[in-house]
C-alpha cells in the first residue's frame, strides 16, 4: 500500500507541473498569434516548379558600411579538416564559425543500424538532407551494437554504420556520434544498454512493463541509474572500452564532430530532486560527471582532439538548471555541452494528441539560458540535439526561433519515424520527416518550411543577431568580421521558400558569389567593415 501511495504522489507532482507549466504558458503567451500568411514558396501542399527560381537569379544590393575603420581581427585556425571548438563557437580548419542545423537518425531496436533500403539510409537521404540544408546528424552507434557482449567489439556492426557514415561525408554533412538511451535497456521496454550490463540485483523488474514514459518511475528503472553511477561492477570500463574503439573506427573522419556520451541520462532515484526548477540536483550532477570525465579519458587514449559532449540530466530539458564544470579540474579545451529542449506542457499533452499550446516559447527560453550558463562554468561550446518529435509547428517555430536569438545550432528528432520504442508522438509516426519512411516525395511540407532555412552555414567572423521567418522566407543577419582563410556562405532553399527568386541587401560587403544556382552565396566583407548585416527577401510573382 505504500508503494501504491508513493507511485499516486510522483503521478500527482508530474501532473501538477504539467498544470503549473500550462497556466505559465498562458500568462508568457497571452499576447503571441500565428501569422496566416503562407510562403509564396507553396501552393497547398505542393511544391512550386524550381524552373521558375533557376530562371530568376537573385538580385543583390550591396552597401558600403558605416565608417569602415575597423582592425579586423584574424580568427584562429587548426590542421584538422574537423570542427574544433574556440570559445562558446564551432569553427572549420578556416577558422569560420559553423552553424549547424539537422537531424537525428537513430536506429533504437536491433540491429540498431538503418537498413541499406528506402525505409531506412541510403545514398538518396543523405542527398536530401544536403539538398534541404541541412549539415549535421546525430548518428545512434549504439552500445549494445558496439558490445553485444561483455568485453568483446563487434566490429561487423562498426562497418554497418561505416556505410551510413560515408554517405553523409560524401554530403559534407557533419556527424555526432550518439550511444542513446532511454529507460536503460529494452529488459524496461526501452533501448541502450546491452542484456549483459543490466544490474540484476533490482526489485521488481517484472513490473516495469507501463511503456514510455512511465517506466521512469518504476523502482527497477531508476535503480539501474543509481548503480551505473556508483560504477557498480566496474561498468563505466566497459563503456569507455566501446567509445573508445568508435574513436578508433572515425577518429580520422574528416566530418567529425564529435562524441555525444549519453542521451538524457535519467537521474535515477533522486529524480524528483533533480527536477527542481530552481536549483536542479548539483550532488547528482557531480556523479553524472564524473562517470562522463572517465569516458573521456578512455576516450582521449585513441583521439586527443575530436570534441567530446555532455549531456544533462532529461530534467534539463524542461527547465531544471544544471552543475557541470563546477570542479571541473581538466584542461580539456575540445568539451561540447549537447542539451535538449522539449516544452513541459506540450510533450505531455502531445502524447494524447493535443497541439498548438502556447507558452513553450518561454520554456525553450529557460532551457536555453539554462545552457548558457553550463558552457561558461564547463568552458565548451553547445549544441541543441534534440526537439520536436511531434507535428506541433508550432513549438518548432518557438524552439528554432530560440535557438536563432542564442546563435546556437539545432538537430530536429527525428529524421524519420523508424519504429521509434520510446517517443512522445508513440505509435503516431508523427516525428518523421515523411508521411512514409520509404518514399521521400512524401516529405511533411509545413514541417519542411519551419526547418529547411535561409541561414549562415559559415561565418568569417563573429555572429551577433539571426532570425528567419518560415511565413515569408526573410533572413536578417548581422556578425562582426574576422579575417580567415576562407569566406562567409549562406544556404538558401529555393523550392522552399523562393520559386520566384530573391532578394539579398547586404552592408559592409565587397562583393557576392551566386553558386549553386542561388542556393549558395559567398560573401566578401568590405575591408575595414566593422560590421557585416544581410538581410533576405522572397520575390513575389511577377
Amino acid at each position: 500500500m505504500t508503494r501504491i501511495i508513493r507511485h499516486r504522489n510522483k503521478l500527482f507532482l508530474l501532473c501538477s507541473l504539467c498544470c503549473l507549466g500550462l497556466l505559465l504558458a498562458a500568462f508568457y503567451d497571452a499576447t503571441s498569434r500565428e501569422s496566416s500568411f503562407i510562403s509564396p514558396a507553396w501552393a497547398g501542399d505542393r511544391m512550386a516548379p524550381l524552373a521558375r527560381a533557376k530562371d530568376r537569379q537573385p538580385l543583390i544590393e550591396l552597401h558600403s558600411a558605416q565608417a569602415p575603420a575597423c582592425a579586423t581581427e584574424t580568427a584562429p585556425q587548426h590542421a584538422s579538416t574537423q570542427l574544433r571548438r574556440d570559445g562558446r563557437w564551432l569553427i572549420d580548419p578556416h577558422g569560420r564559425v559553423v552553424l549547424l542545423h539537422g537531424m537525428n537518425a537513430i536506429w533504437k531496436t536491433a540491429p540498431y543500424v538503418p537498413p541499406d533500403s528506402p525505409e531506412g539510409f541510403v545514398a538518396e537521404d543523405a542527398s536530401w538532407l544536403q539538398q534541404q540544408g541541412f549539415n549535421a546528424a546525430r548518428i545512434g552507434v549504439l552500445f549494445p551494437g558496439v558490445m553485444p557482449r561483455r568485453g568483446q567489439i563487434d566490429e561487423t556492426y562498426l562497418d554497418a554504420w561505416d556505410r551510413i557514415v560515408q554517405l553523409l561525408a560524401d554530403q559534407q554533412i557533419w556527424m555526432l556520434f550518439d550511444f542513446h538511451q532511454d529507460m536503460f535497456s529494452e529488459k524496461f521496454q526501452g533501448n541502450g544498454f546491452p542484456e549483459w550490463s543490466v544490474y540484476k540485483n533490482v526489485p521488481a523488474a517484472h513490473k516495469a512493463r507501463h511503456g514510455f514514459p512511465r517506466n521512469y518511475l518504476v523502482d527497477a528503472v531508476q535503480h539501474q541509474y543509481d548503480l551505473l553511477y556508483k560504477n557498480s561492477g566496474d561498468i563505466w570500463n566497459e563503456y569507455g572500452q566501446a567509445w573508445q574503439a568508435v574513436a578508433e573506427k572515425w577518429r580520422a573522419q574528416p566530418y567529425h564532430l564529435g562524441y555525444d556520451l549519453m542521451n538524457e541520462p535519467w537521474p535515477g532515484s533522486d529524480w524528483m530532486t533533480c527536477a527542481n526548477p530552481l536549483s536542479g540536483c548539483e550532488e547528482q550532477d557531480g556523479k553524472l560527471q564524473a562517470f562522463f570525465d572517465a569516458v573521456r579519458q578512455d576516450i582521449r587514449n585513441s583521439d586527443l582532439h575530436n570534441l567530446v559532449w555532455y549531456e544533462p540530466f532529461l530534467t534539463f530539458d524542461f527547465g531544471t538548471p544544471n552543475h557541470f564544470g563546477k570542479d571541473a579540474g581538466h584542461d580539456d579545451a575540445q568539451l561540447g555541452f549537447s542539451y535538449h529542449s522539449y516544452c513541459l506542457t506540450g510533450a505531455a499533452l502531445n502524447m494524447a494528441g493535443i497541439t498548438g499550446l502556447p507558452g513553450c516559447k518561454a520554456q525553450h527560453a529557460r532551457v536555453a539560458r539554462n545552457a548558457e550558463k553550463v558552457i561558461e562554468n564547463m568552458g565548451a561550446a553547445s549544441l541543441m540535439t534534440e526537439f520536436g518529435a511531434n507535428q506541433d509547428l508550432r513549438d518548432m517555430r518557438q524552439a528554432t526561433e530560440v535557438a536563432d536569438e542564442n546563435l546556437v545550432g539545432w538537430m530536429y528528432w527525428h529524421y524519420k519515424n523508424w519504429q521509434d520504442p520510446t517517443t512522445q508522438s508513440q505509435g503516431r509516426g508523427e516525428q518523421s520527416m515523411f508521411e512514409d519512411d520509404a518514399d521521400l516525395d512524401t516529405a511533411r511540407l509545413a514541417k519542411l518550411r519551419i526547418l529547411s532555412r535561409a541561414y549562415p552555414q559559415y561565418t568569417a567572423g563573429i555572429p551577433q543577431k539571426l532570425s528567419f521567418d518560415p511565413d515569408t522566407g526573410r533572413m536578417a543577419y548581422r556578425y562582426t568580421p574576422r579575417r580567415s582563410s576562407a569566406k562567409t556562405e549562406l544556404f538558401v532553399p529555393l523550392e522552399v521558400h523562393y520559386p520566384w527568386g530573391y532578394r539579398l541587401q547586404a552592408e559592409g560587403v565587397e562583393s557576392v558569389e551566386i553558386a549553386e544556382d542561388g542556393r549558395r552565396l559567398i560573401v566578401t566583407e568590405q575591408e575595414g567593415a566593422c560590421e557585416v548585416k544581410l538581410h533576405i527577401h522572397a520575390l513575389q510573382a511577377g
